[in-house]
């Protein structure tokens, strides 16, 4: 079974955003059936997720977890539980949906210990002009922190109606590639890994009480390199 997340990011249901993200899952779930893969997606609009606005303690980086109690913990469960995660997000003056904001803000802590590696990504941005360039990296770049591979970018305007011909084989090529285990690991998520790795690294064996360091020291500062992290995380879903 693969299991498939999808967050729309648009507060307007029916726009742009929302049909083309309907259109990519369906492209997806087609092409994994078609290969014999049993398929589950949950989709979720992102104000189905009711959060408070990030405080600002730093209680959760201290103790691994916020201090609210509301459905930030769901988001959390939701992607803890895919196999791929996909964030279809629009443009909103250049930037990302200020509610959007407000829930990554909420697992900030996350962006510390990259939980979710191992997990494949895929980030459809939409616009009806601007925007595009900043909006697809920043997701990348949040994606990176997390530890979800972006291994799929893809990117329409308002006026456009269907998939282009060529997404559609970028897509086909994408599931051929998961499910052969074969793709290429994206160099932001590279870089990210290797930042914390090297800072965690000296620390390897000593007992500190620091929720971040002993993280790393159960997950990853016992593999040599994210290649190893990654197969060992894959042989574990097998």
């Amino acid at each position: 079974m693969i299991n498939i997340y999808v967050l729309i990011c648009s507060n307007r249901k029916n726009g742009s955003n929302y049909n083309f993200s309907k259109k990519i899952i369906k492209k997806i779930e087609f092409e994994l059936k078609k290969r014999g893969r049993d398929v589950n997606i949950l989709i979720k609009c992102i104000n189905q997720y009711n959060v408070r606005i990030c405080s600002g303690c730093q209680e959760c980086f201290h103790k691994g977890r916020c201090t609210y109690n509301d459905d930030q913990l769901k988001f959390i469960e939701h992607l803890k539980v895919a196999d791929i995660v996909v964030f279809c997000v629009p443009v909103y003056i250049n930037n990302i949906p200020g509610n959007l904001k407000v829930l990554l803000d909420r697992i900030g802590y996350l962006a510390h210990l990259m939980p979710f590696l191992g997990k494949s990504g895929i980030i459809l941005t939409t616009s009806s002009l601007s925007g595009m360039d900043i909006v697809e990296g920043y997701m990348e770049m949040i994606f990176s922190y997390l530890g979800i591979s972006a291994d799929l970018k893809l990117r329409y305007y308002d006026i456009e109606n269907e998939l282009r011909s060529e997404d559609e084989v970028k897509l086909d090529n994408y599931i051929d590639s998961y499910l052969k285990q074969d793709l290429e690991i994206p160099t932001l998520l590279r870089a990210v890994f290797n930042h914390y790795y090297n800072h965690y690294t000296p620390y390897k064996n000593k007992k500190i009480d620091n929720n971040e360091l002993k993280y790393w020291q159960n997950n990853y500062l016992n593999f040599e390199n994210i290649e190893d992290v990654l197969c060992e995380r894959r042989n574990k879903k097998q």
